[in-house]
Order: C-alpha cells, then structure tokens, then sequence
C-alpha cells in the first residue's frame, strides 16, 4: 500500500496517519525543518497525496483527517488540503492557533487564548475556555481544561463532564 512508503524518510519529528471508509490511506511526515512528507492516496479522485504537502513550510504539527490533512505553521495560521466537502478545509483565516486537530469531517484548532474553533458548524465550541489540549475522532471533538476536566462535542450535542 503507497501508505507504507516510508522507509526512506528521516529526520523526521512528528507523524499522522488518516484514511476514510473508501479505503483511501495515507501517511504524514514533519521534518525538522519544517516541511512535510506524505505517503499514500487520498479521497475518490486518488490523488497522490505528496503533492498536497510538497509546498507546505515552516510548520510545527500535522494532523491527518478522514480526506484532508492540516498543518500548523509556526506563526500560528493554519495551512489544509485535500477533500473540502464538509469545509474542513477551511482554517485560511485561523490565526494565533497552538495545535490542531483532525476529525472525519472537520477541523479543530486550539487558539492560544484557550479557546477553540471548528470547521464544522454543528459544533458549537463557543462555551470551551481555559482548553490546554484537544483531540478527535472521526465525528467527536473533545477538549482537556487547565483544571483536568474534559469536554466534549459530537453530532448529538456538547457534553460537559464536570456536570456527570
């Protein structure tokens, strides 16, 4: 499988793998200097996924979805390729972003004032404050607070484990 072709990268210092139920799969490399590698294909057109990335600099985090992968750059904007169906590949205008994250279907990106933003309209991260970290899944968005509680979103609503 093209997502297995690794073997040959180095210097590598973060990694991210994604894929979709069509049975497309692809792999994610960082350099240390800041430019990413990719293996794999990616969406229904099977496009060769290193193209996608093979302009991509000065970023700090990767992060691999259903069909799209997301880079952080180090000034704190947000670079995304691949399928937009859903929009989740639109964080163009996201700015002062410390780390993302990727669903199925959207995008997460955590601000540096402990807020977050998402691709996806259904859900509603306005209440998320003081979020140090987050993470998805492939339809779940789910945020860590400097106090050690979780919260977290998914298509059935916003779920507030400090009220369980």
């Amino acid at each position: 499988m093209d997502q297995c072709e690794v073997s040959e990268w180095n210097h590598i210092t973060a990694i991210a793998a994604g894929g979709s139920p069509t049975g497309t799969a692809f792999t994610l490399g960082l350099h240390a200097d800041g430019t990413v590698v990719a293996a794999g294909r990616l969406g229904i057109s099977r496009k060769r996924i290193s193209r996608c990335v093979s302009e991509w600099t000065n970023i700090i985090a990767i992060a691999a979805g259903g069909n799209h992968m997301v880079g952080l750059r180090s000034d704190g904007t947000v670079i995304a390729a691949g399928d937009n169906i859903h929009g989740q590949c639109e964080v163009s205008d996201w700015e002062n972003i410390t780390a993302i994250a990727c669903g199925a279907l959207h995008t997460v990106g955590l601000k540096a004032d402990g807020t977050v933003v998402t691709t996806d309209e259904d859900y509603d991260l306005s209440d998320w404050k003081n979020i140090t970290a987050i993470a998805c899944g492939p339809l779940l968005t789910v945020g860590l607070r400097a106090d050690g509680t979780i919260v977290a979103a998914d298509d059935n609503g916003e779920y507030d484990f400090r009220d369980q």
